[in-house]
């Protein structure tokens, strides 16, 4: 049986199970460990006879934070931290030590962030050199749980619809989703809320790319023409292709009178027009 670790879960598990009267093979076997292993870890972290798990997390952790002291790269090396104490006394920011030393040093890389951790965390009278001193360095992307903070504030929730899609008091706005059949065919749907019409696809691969390809494609075929935008007022007037020349010759039959001679043009005052000569 290979050797692993126990985790903070077995460790909570083991302390339950040796305050009961189940005897240290069967714990061993409900763990999927050794017995040797369950006899090392009850001594490790045993007080007055009882163990604790909470004491064995403790230590675990002390252990493994001892244990990587040695990947330590600026505590490690003495000459990488007098360059680096030497460089930020001269008020040079982590970001251009950094660059100088891997410039010269292709072998041993070091980053801005190891250079503000040393600092804040060991040589903490090294902050006063460094250009921004407003606190702590943090990272550019913060943390993971304000990552999904942020990503949760992009999405707009169905409750967060505005009154009019709610209620169905305007044409245009559009409800998807997926349907599974029961031979595991999936279908997308789009129902416009207030007329009731449904535009159905079939999916072959339901991924998010998928998705968006057919969901443009029903847009663009629906909204993508003169005819809709004519409808809600943006647009005058649609011109077939056949009708172009037709349409030009009675604008130009409109524009033959109109000159400085005429009294209702003199009305006005003059204005040099800004359209292309027709």
């Amino acid at each position: 049986m290979p050797y692993k670790h126990f985790t903070s879960e077995q460790r909570n598990q083991l302390s339950i199970l040796l305050r009961t009267k189940i005897k240290k093979k069967e714990i061993a076997k409900l763990l999927g460990k050794d017995r040797t292993t369950i006899w090392r870890e009850r001594k490790k972290a045993e007080t007055n006879g009882k163990y604790y798990a909470r004491k064995s997390k403790r230590l675990a952790k002390e252990k493994r934070i001892k244990a990587n002291t040695r990947f330590r790269k600026i505590e490690n090396d003495k000459y990488l931290r007098r360059y680096i104490v030497k460089k930020l006394k001269k008020y040079w920011s982590p970001e251009q030590v950094a660059g100088r030393w891997n410039r010269y040093h292709k072998r041993k890389h070091i980053g801005k962030d190891t250079i503000y951790k040393f600092v804040y965390g060991k040589r903490k009278d090294l902050v006063k050199y460094l250009r921004c001193q407003k606190g702590k360095y943090r990272r550019r992307y913060g943390t993971r749980i304000r990552e999904k903070q942020r990503e949760a504030l992009k999405k707009i929730r169905i409750d967060q619809r505005p009154e009019e899609a709610e209620l169905r008091l305007k044409i245009g706005h559009w409800e998807g989703d997926t349907i599974l059949g029961k031979d595991k065919q999936h279908i997308l749907t789009h129902t416009e809320r207030k007329s009731g019409l449904i535009l159905a696809d079939k999916l072959d691969v339901v991924t998010a790319e998928e998705t968006r390809e057919k969901r443009i494609a029903e847009y663009s075929e629906i909204y993508e023409n003169p005819y809709c935008g004519a409808e809600r007022g943006y647009i005058d007037d649609v011109i077939m292709p056949s009708d172009t020349r037709k349409v030009i010759n009675r604008a130009l039959d409109i524009l033959e009178d109109k000159n400085k001679d005429n009294k209702a043009f003199n009305a006005r005052p003059w204005r040099k027009y800004s359209n292309i000569n027709l």
